[in-house]
């Protein structure tokens, strides 16, 4: 059995969605609900850790930067063909 399927996998942004849908569901003018505190402690990334990292991610960036490769037009024009 895979260990990370997506069914047993815990996902804090789907499960704040499901809790607006949820109070939205039973009113429609109800405001949506805040970040629970748990939810954004697993969303958000810890200042301390990220703080200790900022050398490693710049020189990570340097060495691996990002580039357009084209690809999603190539995706864009099968799936269009597929259509």
């Amino acid at each position: 059995m895979e260990a990370l399927k997506p069914k047993h996998t815990f996902n804090p942004v789907l499960q704040h969605f499901y809790q607006c849908v949820q109070k939205r569901a039973f009113n429609k003018h109800a405001s949506l609900p805040k970040l629970d505190p748990l939810i954004e402690k697993y969303v958000n990334p810890d200042e301390q850790l990220l703080e200790k990292s900022e050398n490693s991610l710049i020189e990570f960036k340097i060495q691996f930067p990002l580039t357009k490769t084209g690809i999603s037009q190539l995706f864009n024009d099968l799936l269009f063909i597929l259509i």
